[in-house]
């Protein structure tokens, strides 16, 4: 990845989501860090000089065929639209902020929130 205006490189390298995955949204956050998601539902932001997952759907899902359509990382959320059954939008989507965290499988929402502090 290149900054453009100074004309210098900044990121270079492999993605971290491993040979199985592959990239299905790129953007930035609302304070320009790239951000990445992947075919496995995992959200990574390039973050002191390391990709960081923050966010995964296999986690957050509420149901088993819930997949997530990111828009725009911002705020430490993740605005996306959550699709029940199929791999697309459709309709009129409902726009959600799903708050950012290190994925860690296991953990309930208040033992994870207190990790998080």
């Amino acid at each position: 990845m290149r900054n453009v205006v100074k004309e210098q490189q900044v990121i270079q390298g492999v993605i971290p989501s491993g040979a199985d995955a592959y990239v299905t949204w790129i953007g930035f956050t609302d304070v320009s860090s790239p951000t990445y998601f992947d075919s496995k539902g995992t959200l990574w932001i390039w973050y002191e000089d390391i990709w960081r997952p923050v966010f995964d759907t296999k986690l957050e899902a509420k149901q088993k065929r819930e997949t997530f359509w990111p828009i725009a990382v911002e705020n430490d959320n993740l605005v996306c639209i959550i699709i029940k059954g199929g791999r697309f939008p459709t309709g009129k989507p409902v726009v959600s902020d799903m708050p950012l965290r290190l994925p860690v499988p296991g953990l309930t929402d208040p033992i994870r929130e207190k990790e998080e502090r």
